[in-house]
Order: C-alpha cells, then sequence, then structure tokens
C-alpha cells in the first residue's frame, strides 16, 4: 500500500497506525458500499459517517 511506503507514516506510533489501518478499511468499506447497487442509501450514509468519525477521532489525536 501506498501509505506504508511514506517514511513519515511508518515513524508514527502503534496507536496512529491501528486507526490509519482501520481507516483504511472503513474506506475500502465505503467504496464497496458506493459500487453496489444492493446496497440501501442508508448502508452508505453509515459507512461514510464510520470513516468521517474515524477520521475526525485520529486527526484529534494525532494532528501536529
Amino acid at each position: 500500500m501506498e501509505r506504508e511506503r511514506r517514511t513519515l507514516t511508518a515513524k508514527r506510533d502503534a496507536d496512529y497506525q491501528k486507526r490509519l489501518q482501520t481507516a483504511t478499511e472503513h474506506a475500502e468499506a465505503l467504496q464497496a458500499a458506493l459500487k453496489s447497487p444492493a446496497i440501501s442509501s442508508e448502508e452508505r450514509t453509515k459507512a461514510l459517517k464510520t470513516l468521517s468519525q474515524d477520521c475526525a477521532s485520529c486527526h484529534k489525536a494525532h494532528r501536529n
């Protein structure tokens, strides 16, 4: 993955790495939900909110 190649990311602590991995998984889930016609609008919205919460939480803890 691209994020793993970045020197700055590799130097971050375990909490940051875990949060980044979780956010990556949630981003992939959102992407899949948006591509699938079988996924409801409500489920897509929930996936977006989950990812947004991941970002906000990580930025609060780790933003410079």
